[in-house]
């Protein structure tokens, strides 16, 4: 039988929920099931998984990053009055007719464009919180015994385009390190110097955005395998592969890198990382259920 309070499946002889210790009542099984049995599916595989991303952690993963996006949309509508802040600067320093009208209409054609190309960014963020709630509200859903996987397709098609972009970042990072690298010095001494203090500092930066990205590449490969595992779940009702252990982990160190903006004004990272823990909370959440019902189901085959 089936706990009415928690859903964990019971020997039909059991008094008492091994889940939760709520008492079982004797004719639990012959009576009609009550609004928190409709909960569960009789899969316990699907149970977990619709526990789990129907829980308090994930919602308010889901409603911090949508607050992200809100915020950095309402960011990226800002970047126009930058020309206005520009102009009235310069006039305070008396610096106003330095530049003439040309240097204003091309600087405010550049803005125009990062507010657009900013704008065309954030598709990948909607995507993902449509992915999110749509996933959100299937496993919510009491009615359905399955649960969509079209968000999962969603969330880890993203990932799998990301992490190619990067790829292909960081090839073009080596090519400009090994570009730089190789052009010829000058005879002249002190312009040597110069141009090998200029290399430098530009292979620096190239290494570092190189190591970013690759960075960036081993988290995304991370939460591909991740959605990977939890697809195949709801699809097959069956456990293949695991959950990343190293995912949760790193959730939590990204999480808190953003927390740290909020001290800087910059509400927007600081919700990306409430996101970021509630996040690594249900990952942890859900690989604590698999455990348990892999445990139960080993005790019940004995």
């Amino acid at each position: 039988m089936y706990c009415s309070k928690c859903g964990t499946q019971n020997p039909d002889s059991a008094k008492y929920c091994k889940g939760c210790g709520s008492a079982l009542a004797a004719n639990n099984a012959e009576a009609a099931p009550s609004e928190n049995q409709k909960n569960f599916s009789l899969n316990p595989i699907l149970n977990v998984i619709k526990k789990v991303f129907s829980s308090t952690p994930f919602l308010v993963a889901m409603i911090a990053f949508s607050v992200h996006a809100g915020l950095k949309t309402i960011n990226i509508l800002q970047i126009p009055l930058i020309s206005e802040s520009l102009r009235f600067y310069l006039d305070e320093f008396s610096l106003g007719s330095t530049f003439d009208d040309s240097f204003y209409l091309g600087f405010d054609a550049f803005l125009s464009g990062l507010t657009g190309a900013s704008l065309i960014s954030l598709i990948p963020t909607a995507l993902l919180i449509f992915a999110g709630w749509s996933f959100y509200s299937s496993a919510k859903n009491n009615g359905d015994d399955s649960i969509k996987t079209s968000p999962i397709t969603i969330a880890k098609v993203l990932s799998v385009i990301h992490i190619v972009l990067s790829s292909i970042l960081v090839l073009f990072s080596v090519a400009i390190m090994v570009l730089v690298s190789t052009v010829p010095f000058p005879e002249d001494s002190a312009d040597e110097m110069t141009m090998q203090l200029g290399m430098g500092v530009i292979i620096g930066v190239f290494l570092f955005l190189a190591a970013v990205l690759l960075f960036n590449v081993f988290f995304l490969s991370k939460t591909v395998k991740s959605l990977s595992f939890i697809k195949h779940a709801c699809e097959n009702l069956s456990f293949s592969g695991a959950l990343s252990k190293s995912l949760p982990i790193l959730l939590y160190i990204f999480g808190a890198l953003n927390g740290l903006a909020i001290f800087s004004g910059n509400l927007a990272s600081g919700a990306l990382g409430v996101s970021y823990i509630c996040i690594a909370i249900t990952l942890q959440d859900l690989q604590k259920e698999i455990d348990n019902l892999i445990k139960q189901t080993t005790l019940n085959q004995l």
